[in-house]
């Protein structure tokens, strides 16, 4: 009995070895057998360089080479950079049109996006941001937001609304827009002084501007002229600015701003923009290089707002 239990081991061992050197062997084949080399052998690439390019593509796994990338459970090359095709590291789809904004490639190569105005970005989304009458640069009408709904801007009181401003009828002075069209409006002296006072000008919008000249005389009176300028009852609504310089008949133009912020745009002078329909005042002491200060009066008047009230402003002019 004893030759019995030692002699069954041995045979069984010799039996494993034969299927060893075989190839095979339980656990390897599956079923005992010997693997085959175009089934699940590991002589085959089962995670080898040749099948797969590394190994890991189906799962996004990193294994590419330089210059490729992983795409449909393979590599392929990396292409330009350009939303058409998905980036540099997309599949040759195009990246996804945005609306409201537009598709782009981010400098690692994936596909990003831009919104365009009045779309901003918020999180994966271009929203639509509404624009007020101030960013269109409305003051009257009923313009589109930008969103595709209209706004209301306001009218006009008795002047018309053209292209999102108020515009009254022109007084008759028009065209004086520039300092070259600029009308003659009278004549001054120092002595006696002089006080002119007109109230047929208006501005009929916002893009109109009056200019105005006016011809002053020193008469000798033991000073130089001095001057003073108001606009006033301008329209309910409506915001003006004034400007007036002093140019000498024999040059030199030295003069002093007392009332009003200095200005040498044209001559010496000053400038005014008081808010709303507060009345404009400047004051010029005038000094020229003779002593004699006869000179040309230049006046301008602006609006930075017009609402369509539609009144004439009153221009006084006081030379002392």
């Amino acid at each position: 009995m004893g030759t019995l239990r030692l002699g069954l081991p041995l045979a069984l061992s010799c039996a494993l070895c034969v299927a060893c050197a075989e190839g095979g062997g339980p656990g390897v084949g599956g079923d005992g057998s010997a693997p085959s080399m175009d089934g699940g052998g590991v002589a085959d690439g089962g995670g080898g360089t040749d099948a797969g390019g590394g190994g890991g593509t189906d799962s996004g796994a990193p294994g590419c080479p330089d210059g490729q990338h992983a795409c449909g459970g393979g590599c392929i090359d990396d292409l330009d950079n350009l939303p058409d095709n998905g980036c540099r590291l997309g599949c040759g789809e195009p990246c996804p049109a945005m609306m409201g904004g537009s598709a782009g490639c981010s400098e690692a190569g994936t596909c990003t996006f831009e919104c365009d105005p009045p779309f901003e970005r918020m999180g994966d989304d271009c929203v639509c941001l509404p624009m007020s009458c101030e960013d269109l640069g409305y003051m009257c009408g009923a313009p589109e937001n930008g969103c595709g709904m209209t706004i209301d801007c306001g009218t006009c009181g008795d002047g018309d609304c053209v292209d999102g401003a108020c515009s009254c009828p022109p007084d008759a002075r028009e065209p004086n827009n520039t300092q070259a069209s600029a009308p003659d409006i009278g004549d001054a002296t120092d002595a006696p002084d002089t006080n002119l006072v007109f109230g047929d000008f208006s501005l009929h919008s916002v893009m109109d501007e009056d200019w105005f000249t006016i011809d002053v005389s020193d008469d000798f009176d033991a000073g130089n002229p001095q001057i003073r300028v108001t606009v006033r009852d301008i329209p309910t609504g409506d915001d003006y600015d004034l400007g007036a310089w002093y140019v000498c008949d024999a040059g030199g133009d030295d003069h002093t701003c007392n009332a009003g912020a200095p200005d040498s745009t044209f001559g010496g002078g000053c400038v005014v923009n008081s808010s709303g329909s507060t009345p404009e005042t400047v004051e010029i002491s005038t000094e020229c290089s003779s002593t004699d200060e006869s000179g040309q009066l230049i006046l301008r008047i602006t609006a930075a707002r017009v609402t369509g009230e539609c009144g004439n402003y009153e221009l006084e002019v006081d030379v002392q």
